[in-house]
């Protein structure tokens, strides 16, 4: 159970930017590693993950909020002083 558990956590740190970009980071100080420290495939992983990013923030971000009613509290607060 113990493996499988470190196996299915292992492929979910593999699948997210976090693990290359620590190890990157980790290289840069190691005196073991010889120059250059960073790995160009660990550095286009996370520079994709930063486009998938921009992508789904530039289709899904809205300037103007949606729909008509002032959507938190300070905002419904400033809409009824303002008619009232």
């Amino acid at each position: 159970m113990s493996d499988q558990k470190n196996s299915l956590l292992n492929s979910v740190g593999n699948f997210f930017p976090l693990k290359p970009f620590v190890n990157a980071f980790q290289d840069c100080f190691s005196p073991i590693v010889d120059g250059p420290a960073f790995n160009p495939g660990s550095l286009a992983f996370v520079a994709a993950w930063g486009f998938v990013g921009l992508a789904i923030a530039l289709k899904k971000f809205r300037w103007e909020p949606s729909g008509s009613a002032p959507r938190g509290r300070r905002s419904r607060a400033a809409a009824v002083e303002a008619a009232g």
